[in-house]
């Protein structure tokens, strides 16, 4: 219930009580209902990694079944998971287990994508926590043969989500082929932090990598940035990828002007050096991931979590995005059910995984937008890639990517503005990270006549012990041969062609 949590009721609910009464209106024949399983939270400012709910989600079913069973009911279940939970995994492995489809709308894993194990798992979640959005830093390098990435995360800020997300960027990179040599480095910067903290990162930086991909909150992501300033490394020669957009504070409660602690206009001046990776929607960057303050269900919803829920958003705070890819899941699910209903022979909704297979490779029409599935059930994304543009202060695509399986390719907007120097960044420079690759002038002839003269020398030697070795060897392999005098017996004159045995017959006579 609580708002502090990603999938609390005040978010979700809204859009679940919208969704079910437009399946009534749109599906008749379809008897939906939806029970909503809450966790026990003892505070309402629990987190995420307070929320253990797998059990409860069994417990429900169980019991379920039981009195379906008493009743003679006849019906089948399909499990939603809208917000963060460590329970994730476990509920999905619950439901895979049990061969029902469990639908998440709010986050993601790692298990959705195999297949053999898990087939029975969906997401329409539009978010930055998952294998798909991973996937494009991986393109993004292969794009410009980026062969050397960094990957620098918070490791103890607000939201843990950072640092999940840049394991799960950095793992990816790492088992690409051709390989591409992605190091990873987690640091605490968004309490107080010392320049040495940022130079021992800059350091490292300038000495393995020219490509960053940092992924962190806008506070510890300018605090490096106004470092990097300072030593020069942002002359268009490093390339800063973000994740954050950097004009717009943590969760989008705060606007720069009243957001002093955020160094945005000290740190703006290094924006141009920095390129964004973001979701977009029409080929803009979706901001503080929230639903636009246009769109219909926003003023509904708003008022439902007041009224229902006792939660009223902030003046610049809209619903969440997934709060629509809430609303979508019922309303893909009911798509879905209606078609199999009237399949003939009768279709079996027990078997999860023939029902999560009827997903895959599918665009369904909803009135938060086309949800597009790919063939493995996740939501595919539209995904931009923007560089800052100082004019109109703000991150403007100039890429973009929405992957699927017939196209792997970005599709190119407009030019890119780089700060300066070459674009795309070499992944290493041509002299090598040090610049020991290029020596000219005066200091280049040194090293090539020391070079040439150390040749001559070693050469030289080489032939002198060449020749001592080669005699010294004949000496000691002829020891055996005994020299002509000590042949010579007393009496034998030196001129005889007599043989030894000859001399000795005529020394008896």
């Amino acid at each position: 219930m609580t708002p502090a949590v990603l999938g609390g009721l005040t978010y979700v609910g809204p859009a679940f009580e919208s969704a079910l009464q437009d399946v009534k209106h749109d599906y008749p024949l379809l008897n939906v209902s939806q029970t909503f399983i809450i966790a026990d939270i003892l505070e309402d400012d629990g987190d995420c990694l307070a929320l253990e709910s797998d059990n409860q989600v069994a417990e429900y079913y169980y019991n379920q079944r039981i009195h379906r069973a008493t009743e003679g009911q006849s019906c089948w279940t399909i499990f939603v998971l809208p917000g963060c939970s460590p329970s994730l995994r476990g509920i999905q492995k619950f439901g895979n287990g049990v061969n029902k489809v469990v639908l998440t709308s709010g986050v993601s894993s790692y298990y959705l994508t195999d297949k053999s194990g898990f087939p029975t798992l969906l997401t329409t979640a539009l978010t930055t926590l998952s294998i798909t959005y991973y996937t494009t830093f991986l393109r993004l390098a292969q794009f410009y043969n980026w062969t050397t990435v960094m990957v620098v995360t918070e490791s103890e800020g607000v939201n843990g989500g950072f640092f999940t997300q840049a394991s799960g960027v950095c793992d990816v990179l790492s088992s690409a082929t051709p390989r591409i040599v992605a190091y990873f480095v987690p640091a605490s910067l968004t309490g107080p932090v010392t320049e040495d903290v940022l130079n021992g990162i800059l350091d490292r930086f300038a000495a393995s990598a020219r490509i960053m991909i940092f992924i962190a909150d806008s506070l510890p992501v300018n605090k490096l940035l106004i470092q990097a300033g300072v030593r020069g490394m942002n002359d268009g020669s490093y390339v800063y990828v973000l994740q954050t957009p950097l004009s717009v504070p943590y969760d989008g409660s705060r606007l720069r002007n009243i957001s002093n602690e955020y160094h945005f206009e000290e740190a703006r001046k290094i924006y141009p050096s920095c390129i964004l990776v973001g979701l977009g929607s029409d080929r803009e960057f979706i901001e503080g991931l929230s639903m636009a303050r246009s769109h219909p269900f926003v003023k509904h919803w708003k008022a439902m979590s007041k009224k229902k829920y006792n939660y009223t958003y902030p003046q610049n705070k809209q619903p969440p995005l997934h709060a629509a890819s809430s609303y979508a899941s019922l309303m893909v699910v009911s798509q879905v059910a209606d078609e199999l209903r009237r399949q003939q022979p009768p279709f079996n909704f027990n078997d999860g995984a023939l029902l999560a297979s009827k997903f895959f490779l599918r665009t369904f029409e909803t009135k938060v937008g086309n949800i597009s599935l790919d063939h493995l059930g996740q939501r595919i994304p539209e995904i931009l890639i923007g560089y800052f543009d100082s004019d109109d202060d703000r991150f403007v695509p100039f890429m973009s990517y929405k992957p699927n399986q017939n196209n792997q390719n970005f599709e190119t907007l407009l030019p890119i503005k780089w700060s300066s120097g070459t674009w795309p960044v070499p992944s290493e420079l041509r002299c090598g990270f040090q610049g020991m690759r290029c020596v000219t002038g005066p200091t280049h002839e040194a090293i090539g006549y020391s070079v040439a003269g150390t040749l001559v020398f070693l050469i030289t030697c080489g032939a002198i012990f060449f020749r001592w070795f080669r005699n010294n060897l004949f000496e000691s392999n002829q020891y055996w041969v005994l020299q002509r005098q000590y042949l010579l017996l007393p009496g034998c004159p030196r001129t005889s062609r007599l043989s030894f045995f000859s001399c000795l017959k005529l020394q008896a006579a």
